[in-house]
């Protein structure tokens, strides 16, 4: 059958117990009556396999999904028609595969001395053995394979290793510090570098000063830069901002009415000028009749 670009045919189940029953095996006829299997263009297959998928999506034995599950589904307890004649703990021709549900944490290390002696060859053969001398510290970052052991170490939530000799092997648990490094072992090591304990000092030291400045960074006046400001800051700010610019829009709104007022009157405008030349002129009189008084 003729398969459109980018399609391919699935080749069924390549388990060899299952490929070794043909047409006109005793076996046969019991395997198509079940219900998990399809016997289709001469292969055994799952009940649902396509026939005919994307390439992208056959594996390296050219199975669809579904013939590989069937696959790995073909044990024992789920076909036991397959395994007859095969005395309990005598392994079979085909090497069966075996599931390993450990967990990555589980498997990433597989043996912590072998892991540990891998560590310290390492250290010996590129690095003169160096490290922790004196309480001191060693970063070995850049070196390619301990930077890898740094990174499995982490995918075991393991974040020191003691080499048995004094000194540990210690990755950096600093958010997206991949820094690792040599130290002398004691009780109270740290497992942050240099670069992170001093990055989370800072961190604390920041927060106080902002939390003792915090009127300062809100006020509308503030010369602190908006993008310094953390999100609750922020709203704070420019509702502060806005409240203002509420305050004084309504202030100019009513300077605004009182002008036009005083437009639209007219004849009290005119007698409140009349009024106010009397007055001067009174005053004046006064001034000069006190004058006259003193003299």
């Amino acid at each position: 059958m003729q398969c459109p670009r980018g399609y391919a045919c699935c080749g069924g189940s390549q388990h060899a117990r299952l490929k070794a029953v043909r047409k006109g095996d005793d076996l046969f006829s019991e395997l198509v009556e079940d219900e998990r299997l399809n016997f289709f263009q001469e292969a055994w297959r799952h009940k649902d396999c396509p026939y005919m998928c994307m390439t992208i999506n056959l594996d390296g034995k050219g199975r669809c999904k579904k013939c590989k599950t069937l696959d790995t589904n073909i044990k024992p307890t789920r076909f036991p028609m397959l395994f007859d004649g095969v005395p309990a703990g005598v392994p079979s021709d085909e090497a069966e595969e075996v599931e390993d549900r450990r967990t990555i944490k589980g498997a990433v290390i597989e043996d912590e001395e072998k892991f540990r002696g891998r560590v310290i060859l390492r250290l010996g053969s590129h690095w003169g053995g160096r490290g922790g001398e004196g309480g001191g510290c060693l970063d070995v970052s850049c070196d390619e394979e301990l930077s890898v052991a740094a990174k499995q170490m982490k995918l075991a939530d393991k974040l020191v290793l003691d080499l048995k000799d004094g000194r540990v092997f210690t990755c950096c648990q600093g958010d997206g510090c991949d820094k690792c490094f040599v130290r002398k072992s004691r009780a109270n090591a740290s497992t942050q570098c240099d670069q992170c304990r001093h990055a989370k000092h800072n961190s604390g030291r920041y927060a106080k000063r902002r939390e003792q400045n915090r009127d300062i960074r809100v006020d509308p006046k503030s010369t602190v830069p908006l993008t310094s400001l953390s999100s609750q800051e922020l709203s704070q700010r420019v509702a502060s901002l806005n409240r203002n610019r509420k305050v004084e829009s309504k202030r100019l709104q009513r300077l605004i009415v009182k002008f036009n007022d005083y437009k639209s009157n007219t004849t009290e405008r005119e007698v409140s000028d009349e009024m106010r030349k009397h007055m001067v002129e009174a005053a004046n009189d006064l001034v000069d009749a006190c004058e006259k008084q003193t003299i």
